[in-house]
């Protein structure tokens, strides 16, 4: 874990989270309580309750942290 703290006294948090059984780099506001975290794809629908993927991102819902999705993108629902 990489631990980083800015000029405004903001602590972030990067390290390791496991996705699809590689590693991509998680940043987060604290520690994750799950190991590797628990990731999931971020999905986003539009104020038109229609779907609009893929967003490139990932989130842990543990500790609210995110990180790129890797391509091939798991959700590829736009506009549906």
């Amino acid at each position: 874990m990489i631990t980083v703290t800015g000029a405004a006294n903001t602590t972030a948090f990067y390290s390791p989270g496991a996705w699809k059984g590689g590693k991509v780099w998680v940043s987060s506001e604290s520690v994750c309580p799950v190991p590797d975290h628990n990731l999931e794809v971020m999905h986003h629908n539009g104020d038109d309750g229609k779907h609009y993927c893929p967003t490139g991102f990932l989130w842990c819902p543990d500790c609210a942290g995110v990180a790129d999705e890797p391509e091939p993108y798991e959700c590829n629902r736009w506009g549906e």
